[in-house]
Order: C-alpha cells, then sequence, then structure tokens
C-alpha cells in the first residue's frame, strides 16, 4: 500500500517535470523565433532607409548632372554605381524611389523572413496536452542546488603538498638520527680502544 501510494506519487512528479520541460522548450523556442525575426525585420527596416536615401542622394545628383532619361552605355541601361544610379537619369531615379516608397512592408523584401515568420507562427500553435504516460524511471532528479560529494581538487593538492612536505621532514630527521647514532658508535668504540 504505501509503496504503490510512493509510486502513484513519484510517478505525477515525473509526469507534471516532463510536461514542464516540453512547454518550457516550446516557449523558448517561440521566444527565440520571435526575437531573431524583429531583429531581421529592424535589419530590413535599415537596409530600405539606407537604400532610400542613397537613392535621394544619386537623385540630387543627377539633377545637378542635368541627367533627366536613363543614359545608355553600350545598349544597356542602369551601368555605373550601384549604390547611386545616376545613370538612370532623375526621371528614373524618381520612379524606382516611389516604388521603394509604396513598399511599407520590408518583409516583403526578403524570402527568408517569410519563413522565420511561418515557423514561429508553427510554434506558436503548438498545444501540449496533458496525457497519460507511464514513467519508466520511479526516482526524481536531484533538485538544484546539487552540491558534489567528492572534495574539490585544490584541497587534494593541498593535501597532497603537506603530506609529501612531512615525509621530506621524517626522512631528513630519520637520515640525521641515523648519522649522529654513527658519530656516536664510532666515539664511543674509539674511546674503548685508545691505543688501536
Amino acid at each position: 500500500m504505501i509503496l504503490k501510494e510512493y509510486i502513484d506519487y513519484v510517478s505525477a512528479a515525473v509526469k507534471k517535470d516532463a510536461f514542464e520541460d516540453i512547454r518550457n522548450s516550446v516557449k523558448v523556442k517561440t521566444l527565440l523565433a520571435e526575437g531573431n525575426l524583429k531583429q531581421k525585420r529592424m535589419s530590413l527596416e535599415n537596409l530600405r532607409s539606407a537604400s532610400l536615401q542613397r537613392l535621394s542622394y544619386a537623385l540630387q545628383i543627377a539633377r545637378a548632372a542635368g541627367i533627366k532619361t536613363p543614359v545608355y552605355n553600350s545598349g544597356l541601361a542602369g551601368g555605373g554605381d550601384p549604390d547611386y544610379p545616376v545613370m538612370l537619369g532623375a526621371d528614373g531615379i524618381e520612379k524606382k524611389l516611389a516604388i521603394e516608397k509604396s513598399i511599407t512592408d520590408v518583409s516583403k523584401l526578403d524570402a527568408d523572413f517569410y519563413n522565420e515568420q511561418s515557423q514561429l507562427e508553427q510554434l506558436r500553435k503548438i498545444v501540449i496536452p496533458n496525457f497519460h504516460f507511464e514513467p519508466f524511471r520511479y526516482q526524481q532528479s536531484p533538485s538544484l542546488p546539487v552540491t558534489k560529494d567528492n572534495p574539490g581538487r585544490s584541497i587534494i593538492i593541498l593535501l597532497s603538498a603537506l603530506l609529501g612536505g612531512l615525509l621530506c621532514c621524517i626522512c631528513i630527521i630519520v637520515r640525521h638520527g641515523m648519522m649522529m647514532y654513527r658519530n656516536v658508535a664510532v666515539n664511543s668504540s674509539s674511546q674503548k680502544f685508545p691505543g688501536s
């Protein structure tokens, strides 16, 4: 009876954790996709405003140069600098500028933006219902904070250094004691036999 209650309790906790993990991962992916989409929209708006500014500069240059109609270069129109298309002439640049200004939604200029937007819509439509499943583990994972049971690397190094120093001191003391013992033994034997 107690075991069954424990298993039911742990099963409910495992199910709850599993559903929360799935929902959180979907939420995080949705937030990331929204952030990427906002950043891409800002980038497209910046590119569009820079393009409009360049076109207005090109229009001023074309008017100052007196170029009214497109200049044909080897049978091709629109040659020259792509950033400042002065070769289109004032009429061509005005028309291009009017077309660029008529585009109010910058996302229409980029196909990848539509793909990311559709992925975001699909992420928003995801609903994770609570359904029944049997957990295969009956032990809950540890909750934060989890601490290590083993000692840290710095403590092991410090203890090793202390133990090494202690062993060196013991070896030196024993060696010194042996030398003192030999000196005492040699001195006492020479005093016993002074004539030899």
